[in-house]
């Protein structure tokens, strides 16, 4: 089980697509809050990712802290710490963060995307620039490279493919996933055309850089998935997410929509969790979906099914929907069996 940890709502970015909610409130979790989830949802083996607003905003002596007590507890077992963070303090203050970062049980993943949407201050944005900067800075001081996450709308949707040739260059792994309607973002980026992009990625040969685009190609050769969306389906099986005000929730987007319009959900009620899995209208796109062969590439994501039915009563795109995820699905089952099936360097 992944259990992503909020650990602040505070964010030393100002980026107007961000999924987090409320993120000038400055509130944080508390160790025995995050203790008591970890007691509870103690399925082995666990992951920890630590996000935010950026956990980095975090002191790093919580972190210090919470690794000796977890050490110290005999009913808590983690495999491995992850931190979801923009890596700006670590690049302003390198000192304060290289003893964590270095550990061999931590990983590290970051954020960058062409465009206006991530933004350092209202004025000024996060360009190519300061992000290989920030990206060597790492290299440099903790010795690994750090991959990163890449949002895409109908801004920057021209940059998918300069964004993989950026991970390339850089020898790290980019992830680019559509923008969800959560958080700050008023809107989303229809899945149809993000495999379209995939697509794309494929087609131009650097899809050992980007990590859906990995996933893929397990799919479709009917091998095991590491813990990843959009496929996973379950779930309220594999993730819970945490915020500093109590809320719980099985995803990290449905958590900061629950965060705007619904009831909390406090930590110490231990039968209460918000499982989107459990919300009928989100178990799959139209009927017509049961007897698809692709059913699993849109009905996986609950938060896309859920988005995907809205556009459908907003501009009855059902037909065009389909049509395009079909004609994905076959250019990337082509694209691997031609070039993975019996390939001994693919990257799966």
């Amino acid at each position: 089980m992944q259990i992503i940890l909020r650990m602040t709502t505070r964010c030393n970015f100002k980026c107007t697509m961000c999924s987090a909610s409320d993120l000038s409130r400055g509130t944080d979790l508390s160790i025995e809050n995050i203790i008591a989830i970890l007691q509870k949802y103690n399925k082995q083996p666990n992951n920890i990712c630590f996000e935010g607003g950026d956990p980095l905003c975090v002191k790093p002596q919580l972190y210090y802290d919470l690794f000796e007590r977890i050490d110290n507890d005999p009913s808590i077992t983690i495999n491995e710490y992850n931190f979801t963070t923009n890596l700006w303090d670590f690049y302003k203050h390198p000192n304060k963060w290289v003893d964590i970062f270095k550990r061999p049980d931590v990983r590290v993943c970051t954020s960058f995307q062409y465009g206006n949407q991530r933004m350092i201050t209202n004025n000024k944005v996060f360009d190519e620039k300061t992000f290989i900067e920030i990206f060597e800075k790492f290299e440099n001081k903790v010795d690994k490279k750090v991959p990163f996450i890449t949002v895409i709308d109908e801004d920057n949707c021209h940059s998918v493919i300069q964004t993989v040739k950026l991970a390339q260059r850089l020898d790290t792994m980019c992830k680019i996933n559509p923008l969800f309607m959560a958080g700050r973002s008023k809107s989303f980026y229809r899945w149809d055309h993000m495999l379209k992009h995939y697509c794309d990625i494929f087609e131009a040969g650097l899809e050992q850089y980007e990590s859906n685009c990995v996933d893929i190609i397990r799919m479709i050769l009917g091998k095991p998935m590491d813990i990843n969306c959009p496929w996973v389906r379950n779930c309220g099986d594999k993730f819970v997410v945490a915020t500093p005000d109590g809320w719980l929730s099985s995803c990290s987007i449905e958590n900061s929509t629950l965060y705007n319009n619904f009831y909390p959900i406090k930590f110490y009620d231990r039968n209460n969790l918000s499982n989107i899995t459990l919300d009928k209208s989100r178990t799959l796109i139209s009927s017509n979906c049961l007897t698809c062969d692709y059913f699993n590439w849109c009905n996986s994501c609950r938060v896309k099914i859920g988005e995907t039915k809205s556009l459908f009563n907003l501009h009855n795109e059902q037909n065009n929907f389909c049509n395009n995820i079909n004609t994905c699905v076959k250019r990337l089952t082509n694209f691997v069996k031609h070039r993975h099936e019996n390939n001994p360097n693919s990257p799966v």
